[in-house]
């Protein structure tokens, strides 16, 4: 006789729950104890375990380094607030001169580029005195990109950016870089004597 449905579901889950309850087995060192078997009449239930895949998200790379240089070698520049690769970040704030890394200029251009040669659309570089001052344009260049414009030729792609370095002092430097799908922003403590 075969169960209408729902009448199944009382003995599948009983059967489940005894399942649970039954105490694990124990490795002995002693022998097993003969077990008195009586004849009983048993129901059986076949139950599929279910398994839930879940694919895991690799993190996004790191935003490449942001290298400022003013003719001797590059420096590292403070990565500030970006959108990289599906991945934003904003940045606690701007940290003081001392925490930055330092670039020592003594006259010309400063020179921007990415440590892994990746290009970008559009730049900006500026200067502030402190960190909550405010900035001065040194210089910008390229064109913004606009996707779904038409007809929109794609835009120049840059591997660097040059500008003028500031006037003698003590200053923080902040270039930010655009491409599509996002943009970068670095700091430096530049020095020019």
């Amino acid at each position: 006789m075969k169960l209408p449905t729902l009448a199944r579901i009382p003995v599948v889950v009983l059967l489940m729950s005894a399942c649970s309850l039954a105490p694990l087995a124990q490795p002995s060192s002693s022998p097993a104890a003969p077990i008195a078997t009586t004849p009983t009449a048993t129901a059986a239930a076949t139950v599929t375990p279910t398994v839930e895949v879940t694919r895991m998200s690799l993190p996004a790379a790191d935003p490449p380094l942001g290298l400022l240089d003013a003719g001797d070698d590059p420096v590292e520049g403070r990565l500030g607030s970006y959108c990289w690769e599906g991945t934003c970040a904003d940045a606690a704030g701007i940290p003081p001169k001392s925490q930055l890394p330092t670039l020592a200029a003594d006259g010309g251009d400063l020179e921007f580029s990415l440590s892994d040669g990746t290009t970008f659309v559009r730049w900006r570089a500026t200067y502030a005195a402190g960190a909550n001052d405010e900035q001065t344009t040194l210089g910008e260049g390229g064109e913004g990109f606009d996707p779904d414009a038409r007809p929109s030729p794609a835009p120049e792609l840059l591997s660097s950016a040059a500008f003028d370095e500031p006037p003698r002092d003590d200053w923080i430097v902040f270039v930010q870089v655009f491409f599509e799908g996002g943009d970068l922003s670095y700091a430096w403590h530049v020095i020019v004597r």
